[in-house]
């Protein structure tokens, strides 16, 4: 936007206080009073512009001429934008009508106007939400982060307990378990979150609740301080102190695990090529036909035969690596489930920037 409005504030009139100025539409350009088609007029676009400021009404490569005295033509750049000035006073609804061309005119020539649009702009201030029902409101939100913020901790705990760890995948059943923690200790506290909060701004009856809004109060409950902090910020109680940062996987690195159809000493092995030999195929990802239940079963819980039993084991992308595993009898079997006799035998493989792969060795 700001490729609009920088070149109109340098070409404003000293009248049009550029600090004032509001986008308040984007649709196709702007011309007042030429007379309409017979075709149907469009609906009217409300709007609502306060006293003494400036709003551009729409943006297009030409307008007729203006012959209202609230509303102005600016040329900005290639394009021209309608502005509407309000009163300075208090004020109604004003209706305005406008016209555009999509093409811009030669030197000199009129436009052609093509497109009809219907303005109703109001002045009048939006009914203000009273500060006892805001305090309220903020009551019951600084509520539910206090009991968020207490999940969080008590389950941290859990959730890094070693025994846990090495028998359930923490990241997987964190949901649930938060998700069944928050529903009874609100039902506990009878704390209905959603249904509060709508009551809170003085509905026209009081609402009981239901399953439905005690799902959502235990589901905001277990997405934890972070998500009611969301909350408070995007109702204004809140000023946001800094963006959410998206972490991005490096471009440099895959995620690559093994696993096998046998229980036995098993040594995984994973070296660089050095020197990397030619023609390297680039793996992306390996698909597989895998039932359900099996996908469950690697999902919630760790797997013995899997390296690593969770997530991924972090390499380099588009670096040759040599993976193969050594059997008790020292047997070299590589990726492929196919028997080598010495390590320069196994084949290399090197993985997709980000790749994910999941190795399967069946062993013979």
């Amino acid at each position: 936007m700001d490729d609009i409005l920088l070149p109109l504030r340098r070409k404003l009139p000293p009248r049009l206080d550029g600090s004032k100025l509001r986008l308040v539409g984007t649709t196709a350009a702007v011309v007042l009073a030429a007379p309409f088609y017979a075709q149907a007029a469009p609906a009217p676009t409300l709007l609502h512009v306060p006293p003494a400021t400036h709003a551009v009404l729409a943006s297009a490569p030409c307008f007729a001429e203006a012959n209202r005295s609230d509303i102005e033509i600016v040329p900005s750049g290639k394009r021209q934008l309608a502005i509407f000035t309000a009163p300075p006073a208090n004020y109604g609804s004003i209706s305005v009508a406008i016209q555009s061309g999509k093409v811009a005119p030669a030197s000199g020539a009129p436009c052609a106007a093509t497109e009809a649009q219907q303005f109703v702009i109001t002045g009048e201030q939006a009914q203000k939400t009273s500060p006892e029902v805001l305090g309220k409101a903020f009551t019951i939100l600084m509520k539910a982060f206090v009991l968020a913020l207490l999940l969080e901790q008590a389950f941290a705990l859990l959730f890094n307990w070693r025994l846990v760890q090495e028998f359930i995948i923490g990241k997987a059943w964190r949901t649930p378990i938060m998700f069944g923690a928050s529903l009874a200790l609100a039902f506990q506290m009878d704390f209905d979150l959603v249904t509060q909060l709508s009551n809170a701004y003085g509905p026209a009856r009081a609402y009981a609740g239901d399953a439905l809004t005690w799902g959502l109060t235990a589901a905001i409950l277990a997405g934890g301080s972070v998500g009611v902090n969301r909350l408070l910020t995007g109702l204004g109680f809140r000023t946001q102190v800094r963006l959410d940062l998206v972490v991005q996987p490096d471009l440099n690195q895959a995620w690559m695990a093994i696993r096998c159809n046998r229980n036995a000493n098993i040594m995984v092995c994973i070296a660089e090529a050095d020197p990397p030999p030619a023609d390297v195929p680039t793996l992306a990802a390996l698909l597989g036909n895998r039932s359900i239940g099996k996908r469950l079963r690697d999902l919630f819980f760790p797997n013995s035969h899997r390296f690593p039993k969770s997530g991924g084991y972090l390499v380099r992308s588009k670096t040759a690596y040599r993976i193969y595993v050594i059997l008790p009898d020292a047997q070299i079997v590589d990726a492929k489930g196919i028997r080598r006799n010495t390590i320069a035998d196994v084949p290399c493989l090197q993985f997709a920037s980000r790749a994910v792969v999941d190795l399967y060795i069946k062993l013979p």
